[in-house]
């Protein structure tokens, strides 16, 4: 029961830090949610790919949590992203605007 809590809030704090991303990008649905999957391909090139080289996890053990990660978090960004709005683009003249 500890393991299932610990990665509980691991998962929900990294959905959260996806969710700060996404609401400050501009772009379609299908960019958006591409863009959280490549956040799951990020952590699992930063980790498991490193677990594979410097402790000889089995590479299938290493495939199938690639295609976990990434189809894992890309659903959740679609999720996500019909559910956060799209951050407003700016013109060059309100970025550089005094408030």
């Amino acid at each position: 029961p500890k393991q299932l809590i610990i990665e509980f809030f691991a998962t929900v704090l990294c959905g959260l830090i996806a969710a700060f991303i996404l609401a400050s990008t501009v772009g379609s649905l299908l960019c958006r949610a591409t863009m959280v999957a490549m956040i799951g391909l990020f952590g699992w090139l930063a980790i498991s790919v490193s677990q594979w080289n410097w402790y000889g996890f089995p590479f299938s053990f290493i495939a199938l949590d690639a295609i976990d990660q990434v189809i894992g978090w890309l659903l959740a960004g679609f999720l996500m992203a019909r559910l956060i709005k799209p951050a407003q683009p700016q013109t060059a003249t309100q970025a550089t605007a005094p408030a």
